[in-house]
């Protein structure tokens, strides 16, 4: 099967070779054209290649392996900085013991100090906390301050550092810090920066920025378009008695009636995108969270369930994530009966299966 340019009549046989001609052929996409998506059944298209590798990373993951990732500037050892942008850097420290873990020597103290900065900011973006994690990350942003004084005993302490220890009576006073981030407001900046880059116009730019958003915003306030709660590229129905007997009993206490049942491999259901394979938290054990591979995605009475083959884990303090050993046990679940519901990846390291959490789950809040 090959490859075919929505531009031109050339195809090419694999999706590496498409992204290779777009780059040779039509690189001068944003400025007269818009970039439309490789795949063909994707409407979309874009002014940017940056916004171009966002869609296919976001919507069309098994492209991910096509992407060109983040450079590291090569004078990053003379500045002290590896540049990026935060959500890049956060990707980075989150999955760096998965990259070179097994390199670092057990109970290194710059290791040791660099995980400690990951727990923060794993705690940081949790969307629930209670008493047990606010003091949990008070006692990690101490042992963060005291690692780093020992590794780097010339260093000065910087503004953040300060910054960062009323994190917790913020959490306290105004609950977590996630939902009022700036994050969102560093997009809506990359918006008028876009928008700048794109008319090229630099006379009075206050005027003509505040011209665009203002029409912008009246686009979204008269606009009827809603984004569905739910959504599904292609489903398949299936009678409920070839499922596994767990899965059929389950059915059948939902709903006695129903003879078959929509299965689909990948669905969008309130902003989080689900596919078969992915890792999703289910239950816990001893305080850790409990993980299951979502084998199917059944949608039954307009609502989301999971059919999943649950995992033995245990947790490793080396890397900060979770080994995960397959069982037989198959169940269905339905999506706000997980124990977090943002879906998560696994990899392999050293031979074995492993993943590593995004945010921190509180395992209190969720059990009551």
């Amino acid at each position: 099967m090959g490859w075919p340019c929505k531009l031109c009549n050339t195809v090419v046989p694999g999706k590496s070779d498409i992204l290779k001609h777009y780059r040779l052929h039509h690189g001068t996409f944003g400025h007269s054209h818009a970039l439309p998506c490789i795949h063909i059944d994707c409407p979309c298209s874009f002014k940017s290649w940056s916004s171009f590798r966002s869609h296919l990373s976001r919507y069309h993951p098994e492209a991910k392996s096509f992407i060109s990732p983040q450079p590291v500037p090569a004078t990053f050892s003379s500045r002290n900085k590896i540049g990026g942008n935060a959500h890049e850097n956060w990707s980075l420290i989150r999955l760096l013991p998965f990259i070179i873990g097994h390199k670092i020597p057990l109970s290194d103290p710059a290791w040791l100090l660099l995980m400690s900065l990951k727990d923060i900011v794993e705690l940081v973006v949790g969307p629930v906390h209670n008493e047990e994690s606010i003091a949990y990350l008070d006692s990690k942003i101490s042992e963060h301050r005291h690692r780093f004084q020992e590794v780097f005993p010339n260093e000065e302490l910087i503004p953040k550092h300060h910054f960062l220890e009323h994190y917790p009576a913020l959490i306290k006073a105004f609950g977590p810090v996630i939902a009022f981030w700036t994050m969102r407001f560093e997009a809506k900046h990359s918006q008028f920066k876009r928008i700048v880059r794109h008319t090229g116009n630099f006379k009075n730019i206050l005027l003509s920025l505040a011209t665009k958003h203002q029409l912008m915003i009246s686009h979204n306030l008269h606009s009827t378009t809603v984004l569905p709660a739910l959504s599904v590229v292609r489903v398949t129905s299936v009678p409920v008695d070839v499922l596994h007997v767990n899965v059929q009993e389950s059915i059948r206490h939902i709903s006695p009636s129903q003879s078959h049942v929509q299965l689909a491999d990948t669905v969008t259901y309130q902003g989080s995108r689900y596919s078969k394979g992915m890792i999703v938290a289910f239950g816990s054990t001893a305080g850790l969270p409990d993980f299951a591979v979502i084998l199917q995605i059944a949608l039954i009475e307009e609502r989301v369930y999971f059919i999943v083959r649950t995992q033995i884990s245990w947790f490793d303090e080396h890397y900060r994530g979770y080994y995960l050993e397959k069982t037989d046990h198959i169940t269905l679940v339905e999506q706000r009966c997980l124990t977090d519901v943002y879906p998560l990846s696994a990899y392999i390291v050293a031979g074995k299966q492993m993943v590593i959490l995004k945010r921190h789950i509180c395992l209190q809040h969720n059990s009551s």
